[in-house]
């Protein structure tokens, strides 16, 4: 948002963030349900992410697939969604799908843009093809200073939006990626 009262977040504040939420991921995926299978989000975003007066974070409420019909929840998620749910090629979200949702939070953070208003994931895909310098990612209300931690954040987003969702890491490994960045 904007207006008198908007301050942007800088970089150690985002990133902080981005570690809190990946590891209330993480502790979702950790679990399991009664029938032994293991527990998801469905899609996660930035409107569910609650920030704390000392910038720590939690995930609030989530599309949870156990409540809400697969397309339904597609339709309002654009640009949130893992492709292979997107296009129908999975009738049902996986752990590797709340990955993905993750990346885009992880784009949502670095870029300062929405994905509804950009398609994060082909906008970072193109970048990469063309071989453009990553660091003009950054939302340039942190400031022109780009470092290494953005750097390998942009990275690990890259990896979980893999389009194969078994070539995307585990929470536990972006949990992990993001605390040695």
């Amino acid at each position: 948002s904007e207006g008198v009262q908007f301050t942007p977040l800088n970089w150690e504040i985002r990133k902080k963030i981005a570690l809190y939420a990946a590891q209330a991921v993480a502790l979702i995926h950790s679990r399991v349900t009664k029938n032994g299978e293991p527990l998801i989000c469905g899609v996660i975003k930035a409107s569910n992410i609650l920030i704390r007066v000392d910038f720590s974070a939690c995930l609030s409420s989530y599309e949870t697939p156990y409540l809400v019909p697969l397309e339904m929840i597609v339709k309002r998620n654009p640009g949130r969604v893992a492709p292979e749910l997107k296009y129908h090629y999975q009738k049902t979200f996986t752990q590797k799908s709340d990955v993905y949702s993750f990346g885009i939070l992880l784009l949502e953070l670095i870029t300062g843009q929405r994905p509804s208003m950009t398609n994060l994931s082909a906008y970072l895909r193109e970048k990469k093809i063309k071989g453009a310098a990553l660091d003009n990612l950054c939302d340039t209300k942190m400031g022109s200073e780009v470092n290494e931690s953005m750097v390998e954040m942009i990275e690990i987003a890259w990896s979980c939006l893999s389009c194969k969702p078994r070539e995307r890491p585990s929470m536990d490994d972006v949990v992990h990626r993001i605390q040695v960045s």
